[in-house]
């Protein structure tokens, strides 16, 4: 993918979101947060506005959820009035595991749990 901003259709989001090469799982979790983003931002575009009801059919009949239409509808409203720089995001980063040989081989990254607990602290 080319340096800058680059307009995806919805294919080319989820291999730039999920694709490993040259790459890292930490470097992938970021690149999912910007696609979350772009897709918050493009929703909240007033070209796509009118798509909405549309949308939010397509959506209701893919995913599984108790919320009512009425509570979705007040979520999305709620969504509306939100600045993204008032949205706390974070990733698991390197620095927050350690590499690790587990006895039959295997290779894995252990959890240093102090600094991925203050992560989650950060959020309460």
């Amino acid at each position: 993918f080319p340096a800058g901003r680059v307009l995806m259709d919805g294919g080319t989001a989820l291999i730039y979101a999920r694709i490993r090469h040259d790459s890292s799982d930490f470097r992938r979790m970021q690149r999912q947060q910007q696609v979350l983003f772009a897709v918050r931002d493009k929703l909240l575009s007033p070209a796509v506005l009118p798509q909405i009801p549309a949308l939010a059919q397509v959506l209701w009949s893919a995913a599984r959820t108790d919320l009512t239409v009425d509570d979705i509808g007040l979520l999305g409203c709620a969504g509306l009035q939100i600045q993204e720089s008032a949205i706390s995001r974070t990733t698991i980063t390197e620095a927050m595991v350690e590499p690790t040989k587990l006895q039959d081989g295997a290779q894995v990254l252990m959890p240093k749990t102090d600094l991925i607990n203050a992560a989650i602290a950060s959020f309460r």
